[in-house]
């Protein structure tokens, strides 16, 4: 399930969902790559390289519609403290390039990304208790 956070100002439910589905989309990935991603198929490396893309596409709607002044002064405090800089984690760590082959870099940098978005995932999640 994709959440459209393009826009700043998420509740804490929201910016929960829109991390949950980092994580899902990323997982998926992985899944995809298997422990073994030299020997993908044609067909399995351009679907899985799609994919990447749209994910790649996905955070960086996300970072720059947060990264003005404007996207700042619009995040709720929650959203500051926990989504923004997972986001912006993933924006700066996923350096891979979905135009060459998936190799274990893909998987280190996806995993990278990932658990970032779950380090923060705990830290929103101690807003609701506020």
């Amino acid at each position: 399930m994709m959440i459209d956070a393009s826009a700043p100002g998420l509740d804490i439910d929201a910016g929960m969902a829109l991390m949950k589905s980092y994580v899902d989309e990323i997982n998926e990935l992985l899944v995809e790559l298997g422990e073994h991603p030299d020997s993908m198929s044609r067909t399995k490396i351009q679907q899985t390289r799609q994919r990447l893309q749209r994910l790649k596409d996905r955070i960086r709607v996300d970072y720059r519609a947060r990264s003005t002044i404007r996207g700042e002064d619009a995040m709720s405090d929650a959203e500051k403290s926990c989504v923004w800089p997972a986001i912006q984690e993933a924006a700066t760590r996923i350096y891979i390039s979905s135009r060459h082959r998936p190799s274990q870099q893909w998987i280190d940098e996806l995993v990278d990304v990932r658990d970032s978005f779950l380090y923060y995932m705990p830290h929103l999640a101690a807003f609701l208790r506020q």
